[in-house]
């Protein structure tokens, strides 16, 4: 297995289900575009004028290029996309592991899993896993168990004392 800790060059890092998500959320934002496209069609066809003065029919192209903007996005990070397996064995705080942690900076424990690049699956949100690129995710990569892990979120400089580094938590399917 190569190394995940982070995102390779260009390259975006997915749990299957969320490679799975993402697939259909991209299909979801082409029904939205053929939708768009239709309401577009259908206020010319109700006005005289295809586009002066035809406020549904700007809002309806206002929307229609605002989906293709995200579904171009989600396509890109699609093409550039890789699916990775979590893994088994852990030393440090990598893709696909648990990290149970203490935030000493504002006296609290937290327990994460480090995601895919953009955490599509609602179940794996509420599961606790974030994405490789949030600020927590960040600080905590690389590092090992007993380790303070020390960084910006929100402008403020935190402590992270790692706690527990666990390949995915509970065996649970990613």
């Amino acid at each position: 297995m190569s190394d995940t800790s982070n995102s390779p060059g260009n390259r975006f890092l997915f749990l299957p289900a969320d490679w799975k998500a993402l697939e259909e959320f991209i299909a979801r934002l082409s029904a939205q575009i053929r939708e768009q496209k239709l309401i577009s069609a259908e206020a010319v066809n109700q006005s005289s004028e295809s586009w002066h003065d035809n406020y549904p029919f700007e809002e309806a192209q206002r929307q229609l290029k605002a989906l293709l903007v995200q579904r171009g996005e989600f396509s890109k990070m699609r093409e550039l996309g890789e699916v990775v397996e979590p893994p088994t064995i852990v030393e440090s705080v990598t893709f696909g592991t648990t990290v149970s942690y203490r935030n000493r900076t504002d006296s609290f424990d937290d327990r994460v899993t480090i995601g895919s690049h953009h955490v599509f699956s609602e179940e794996l949100r509420d599961d606790g896993v974030i994405s490789y690129n949030s600020p927590v995710a960040r600080i905590l990569m690389g590092g090992r168990e007993g380790e303070v892990a020390k960084g910006e979120i929100n402008g403020r400089m935190v402590e992270l004392e790692i706690r527990s580094v666990v390949p995915w938590n509970e065996g649970k399917e990613p």
